[in-house]
């Protein structure tokens, strides 16, 4: 019995020999917050210029263009970046073995972008859909080809495609409006171009052993297995229906005022987010909870940081409100208040949802999101009602509230069931095997 226990360690080690990170998990997060900062700022930039060289109205039909390729690129995704991710940090896959399905998920995306753009060419040539199909393709592989990387533990040489992707999209913008194009079509042009640059930035800085290559196999689904991450995507995204139901059942202004704080929380989610995605490759690859914690530890003040820029939002909104958007706007402030709240909550959802995904559980949290969202839409519909925008933020905390305390139930569940099954386990086979063995809290959920 204990050489078998020996020899199921010296297996799950050879596994995670391909990990090789130069960096913990609060210095990727730290790399990865300032990438995409430095891209939103970019970005910002971009849309102001070509706002400016352009027609309002041409301006307008362009953004809502650049607004359905995102949308197309997320749902081509549909999780296959978030399950390769884990499966490499696993030792489950390599960035070799990944490819034909990562070739079969860019070819699908082609061939689906080039329908998009023919299709709103031919149809409805007035609206300038056709551009979502380039953006959504550009988008799809500049993604998928930075996941070796995210696998392998390297999210800080992720995070420089990451920033190239819109400082090269902005240059290619200013150069093109210098040259007398339009500011609207200089804006989609630098998208894509940027794109498809740091797609080629991303693959020269993955270790040639971990490369994604161009290669054909029948019978390769690329989305099989991803379907909980995808459904989870999807659940999230759905989340962002609330301002349009605010606008739709309170009113245009309530909706307004909702929208115009629920940006000031941005900088928490993406400490959040890009404390999640770096640490979501050393869970995967640490095999088990208790070593996932010692992981990440050290890096849980970077999301306590988050928190703390919460709090500070709740003390001063209303001083924040004022400043920001005039005495016309003093309404606000109980709103930000309540979302600030809402996005404490958030982040430590966060990092329950990735914890439990990289450990393999990510059918139930695709469940769990799903219901926290629908609750989330339906709470908004009551609440906006008598509350505008009040109600809305007050939704968003029952449900980000509710949502905690489903995570940290199921986690409770699971490990009493997991400690359960050891020690009938242990009774039957003895201490030596079981010790060996992975316990039910840390495997993967059966498909």
């Amino acid at each position: 019995m204990t050489a078998t226990g020996d020899q199921s360690r010296e297996a799950g080690e050879r596994e995670r020999d391909h990990f090789r990170p130069r960096r913990g998990v609060a210095a990727q997060a730290l790399l990865l917050t300032g990438a995409t900062a430095t891209s939103q700022l970019a970005t910002a930039a971009m849309y102001v210029f070509a706002a400016r060289g352009s027609d309002p109205a041409d301006f307008g039909v362009v953004v809502g263009a650049i607004a359905a390729g995102t949308a197309v690129a997320g749902c081509l995704d549909f999780g296959t970046n978030a399950f390769w991710t884990r499966e490499i940090a696993r030792g489950a896959q390599t960035g070799r073995s990944l490819s034909s399905r990562a070739t079969g998920k860019v070819l699908y995306g082609l061939l689906i972008a080039a329908a998009i753009s023919i299709g709103a060419a031919l149809l409805v040539p007035a609206t300038q859909f056709w551009i979502a199909g380039a953006i959504g393709f550009a988008l799809l592989l500049s993604q998928t080809w930075r996941v070796p990387l995210m696998g392998v533990g390297r999210a800080d040489l992720a995070a420089l495609p990451t920033a190239a992707d819109r400082l090269l999209a902005a240059c290619v913008g200013l150069v093109a409006i210098a040259a007398g194009v339009s500011g609207s079509t200089a804006l989609w042009i630098a998208l894509v171009v940027g794109a498809l640059l740091s797609a080629l930035i991303a693959r020269a800085l993955t270790p040639r052993g971990d490369r994604l290559a161009i290669r054909f196999r029948r019978g390769s689904w690329p989305w099989s297995g991803a379907r909980s991450y995808g459904f989870g995507s999807l659940a999230v995204s759905a989340q962002s229906l609330d301002v349009t139901l605010l606008g739709a059942i309170a009113s245009p202004a309530a909706a307004a005022m909702y929208g115009a704080v629920s940006r000031w929380t941005q900088p928490m989610s993406l400490m959040a987010n890009a404390f999640a995605t770096s640490a979501a490759p050393f869970i995967a690859n640490s095999g088990s909870s208790a070593a996932a914690v010692k992981q990440t530890r050290r890096a849980l003040w970077f999301p306590a940081a988050a928190v703390l820029l919460s709090l500070l939002v709740i003390v001063f909104a209303p001083e924040v409100v004022h400043i920001l958007l005039g005495t016309e706007y003093a309404g606000a402030a109980p709103v930000l208040r309540w979302l600030g709240v809402a996005a404490i909550l958030a982040i430590a959802n966060q990092v329950c949802v990735v914890a439990l995904q990289s450990l393999g559980h990510d059918r139930s949290v695709a469940r769990l999101l799903t219901g926290g969202v629908l609750c989330h839409l339906a709470l908004v519909c009551v609440l906006s009602i008598t509350h505008g925008a009040v109600g809305a933020a007050v939704a968003l905390v029952i449900m980000q509230g509710l949502l905690l305390v489903s995570l940290v139930a199921y986690t409770t569940t699971a490990r009493h069931a997991s400690a359960k099954a050891r020690r009938l386990a242990e009774h039957r086979h003895g201490s030596s095997l079981v010790t060996a063995l992975p316990s039910p809290m840390d495997q993967r959920e059966a498909p």
